[in-house]
This record gives structure tokens, sequence and C-alpha cells, in this order.
């Protein structure tokens, strides 16, 4: 992302060409300023509350749990792993040119390419 932001954005599309126009309009643009300004204070309040969450529980979990350490730990660790096993349910995956409804009907010898239901827009950067 930070070497992103020094390419140029011609026509709402990134061009690999070194600028420094971004962070031009960034120091030019009020709404740019707050926007950032915001951002930064909520991550710093994120943090600082996760510090002062995590920190004592981490300490309670590892001198005084005793025997439920084990289970503890699951509890805390487990609901972060829970995007892992789950497929991403997105339309792209059931009708996209690679999608389970293209390869079934190559399988079963309906046609021989993938079906064009609908094509994904490219992202436009806005300038």
């Amino acid at each position: 992302m930070f070497a992103h932001s020094f390419w140029l954005v011609r026509d709402g599309t990134l061009v690999h060409e070194w600028n420094l126009q971004n962070y031009a309009k960034l120091f030019q643009n009020p709404l740019y300023l707050e926007v950032l300004f915001r951002t930064m204070r909520i991550a710093a309040g994120v943090t600082l509350l996760s510090l002062l969450l995590g920190y004592p529980l981490a300490y309670y979990m590892s001198f005084h749990t005793g025997v439920r350490k084990d289970l503890l730990y699951q509890l805390v660790i487990g609901p972060t792993l829970g995007e892992l096993p789950r497929p991403r349910l997105r339309l792209e995956n059931y009708l996209g040119s690679e999608g389970v409804l293209n390869g079934f009907l190559q399988y079963i010898h309906v046609t021989k390419k993938p079906v064009s239901f609908f094509s994904l827009q490219p992202v436009r950067w806005s300038s």
C-alpha cells in the first residue's frame, strides 16, 4: 500500500509512475486530512484498548487458570480462526468464469468454454 501511494492515478486507473501528487492532494484537501486523522485516532484507540484488555487477560490465563488453561486458550483464540475453514460465499464463486456452474456445464459437455454470466469490473481509483 505504501508503494501504491507514490503511483500516479490517471483517468481513474493506477499508473506505475512515481510521483508525489497524491501527497500534495492529501495536504491540500482538508477532508482528506480529517479522514486521515480520524482513522489514526480510531487505530490508536483500538490499539490502546487491546493492550489494556489483552495484557491482563494474558497474565491471568498464564499464571492463575490451572487445569482450565487449555480451554481458555481455545476460547480466546478460536474466534480468530473462524474464517479459515469457511469458503467465501460470493456470487463469482458460483457464476464466474471459473465458478461452480461453468465447471458443471463443461463437465456435462453443454459448453466447451466458460459462459459469461457477469463480468467483474476492474477497480477504478478516484483521482
